[in-house]
């Protein structure tokens, strides 16, 4: 289901901007493959794509899906909020935020307008409300267990990222201007609390987030083994 409703208009949005030739693209928090390989088979172009995520963990995948496209393809760990790349690089930002970079978007943003090029594109899907509605239940459970004293304020806070005029108001600040919308929105189904934290939708190192761990790549499952 995450395919033809999320990858589908990310791709469609993305082949509708004017790109040149050989265009380059950022991709941060690319969580599917079948973006990325969609993607290289419908430009048809020669151009250099760079994955970054905080971590390494999908680049192996990744790289798989597009070795015979004609793009230059490089991965890169690093923090998406300080990105290490000149000003007015990229053509175009494709990304398929995950709920930690929702709570620091305005960091986020300001990275993507900084490395962004005039007139570049920004496409992204982000989490909104009404997208999990088991996942409230399961998150104030493992928070209030994991770390009672913050729990209520985290949940407040996890309630405003997902509002969509929270999401859009952010993107203004950050220079941008909103060109297209898509609303359409969908449910993401999870049967367990464990399947939940431990998919790559939902970053165990969020948790570790809201439980006041400094490091944005903290593993957090070691902490839920005694929930």
């Amino acid at each position: 289901i995450w395919s033809p409703k999320v990858d589908v208009p990310l791709l469609e949005m993305s082949l509708a901007c004017e790109l040149p030739k050989s265009p380059v693209i950022l991709m941060p928090e690319l969580r599917f493959k079948s973006l990325l390989q969609r993607l290289t088979e419908s430009l048809k172009n020669s151009g250099k794509i760079m994955v970054v995520d905080s971590t390494n963990a999908r680049f192996e995948t990744l790289r798989e899906c597009a070795q015979n496209s004609g793009f230059n393809l490089f991965f890169s760990a690093q923090d998406i909020a300080q990105l290490n790349y000149a000003n007015d690089i990229f053509h175009l930002i494709l990304s398929e935020m995950g709920l930690y970079t929702l709570f620091r978007l305005d960091m986020v943003l300001s990275a993507y307008h900084r490395v962004l090029r005039p007139r570049g594109h920004l496409i992204f899907s982000a989490l909104q409300t009404g997208s999990f509605p088991q996942f409230a239940d399961i998150f104030d459970e493992c928070l209030f267990k994991l770390n009672p004293e913050a729990a209520k304020s985290q949940r407040e806070l996890f309630t405003q990222g997902l509002k969509r005029d929270w999401v859009t108001e952010c993107i203004r600040n950050a220079g941008f201007e909103i060109v297209s919308q898509d609303t359409a929105t969908f449910e993401i189904k999870f049967q367990s609390a464990e399947q939940l934290l431990f998919s790559s939708l939902v970053e165990s190192y969020y948790l570790g987030y809201c439980l006041n761990i400094g490091e944005p790549d903290v593993d957090c499952k070691v902490l839920l083994t005694n929930i």
